[in-house]
C-alpha cells in the first residue's frame, strides 16, 4: 500500500510541476502562484470539512494562513 501511494504522489506533484510551469509562461509567476494557493486552499477546504472534528486549535489557525501568505513573498 505504502508503494502505491508513493507512486501516486509522485504522479500528482510531477503533473502539477509540468502544468505549473505551462501556466506560468502562459500567465506570469505571480498569477500562477495565486490561482495555485487558491485552488489548493478551496481543496483542502472542500475536504477537511467533513472529515475534520471541528476542534481546531489557535496556533494552527493562525500559522495556515501565515505560511500561505509567505509562500507567495518567495
Amino acid at each position: 500500500m505504502g508503494i502505491l501511494l508513493g507512486l501516486a504522489t509522485a504522479l500528482c506533484w510531477g503533473s502539477a510541476d509540468l502544468f505549473a510551469r505551462f501556466a506560468t509562461r502562459r500567465i506570469g509567476t505571480f498569477r500562477t502562484m495565486l490561482y495555485m494557493q487558491m485552488c489548493g486552499f478551496c481543496l483542502l477546504t472542500l475536504v477537511m470539512r467533513p472529515l475534520g472534528d471541528g476542534d481546531i486549535c489557535s496556533t494552527a489557525r493562525a500559522g495556515g494562513p501565515g505560511s500561505g501568505v509567505s509562500s507567495l513573498g518567495c
